[in-house]
């Protein structure tokens, strides 16, 4: 013998809540909206942040970087020279962009080389201008270790008193064979 439960059915005709909001009561619905409000809104600023960064800063690292207070910024912290022969004589320019409001001033470089020598230093950089880094590196004649010329820019700019680099390269004998560094 089977028995019927006090409680009645569900009713097919009542719909059933599909989403937080119809389930929620009137009260818990105003907040809901307040908070999708919420979100939306702060989406949108972030949003506008990013699209105003990359057009005044024109990516959002430097952007970064210069917010963060380092306003003096290089295109490439790290560049290559290529392919090279034993012996050669080969030049790599940093391009530094000073996003400041004070002049910058490049008071000296050091290179962990002997056969790495960074041109024209000192120098200065001017507001919202960008100044050149050449470095010129004397490759070796026999195999060398490493495969990496690193430089330390120097500036006056508290924040940011040095500016580490690094220059690579692959050297290659006369004959195709590639040296060993």
């Amino acid at each position: 013998m089977t028995t019927m439960s006090s409680a009645s059915p569900a009713t097919v005709d009542e719909p059933v809540p599909t989403t937080v909001a119809e389930a929620a009561s009137p009260k818990d619905r105003s907040s809901l909206s307040w908070f999708a409000a919420l979100l939306i809104s702060v989406n949108l600023l972030l949003a506008i942040a990013v699209v105003g960064a990359l057009l005044w800063f024109g990516s959002l690292a430097t952007a970064v970087q210069v917010l963060g207070g380092r306003p003096l910024v290089v295109d490439a912290t790290t560049k290559s020279f290529g392919v090279a022969e034993p012996g050669q004589t080969v030049e790599v320019t940093f391009n530094l962009v000073n996003y400041g409001s004070q002049p910058c001033r490049v008071v000296g470089a050091w290179a962990g080389c002997a056969c790495t020598v960074p041109q024209d230093v000192p120098f200065s950089i001017a507001p919202g201008e960008t100044g050149e880094f050449r470095v010129v590196i004397h490759l070796p004649d026999e195999e060398v270790e490493g495969d990496s010329y690193p430089i330390t820019v120097y500036t006056n700019i508290p924040s940011q008193v040095e500016l580490s680099l690094t220059v690579t390269g692959e050297v290659r004998a006369r004959d195709g064979q590639q040296v060993k560094r």
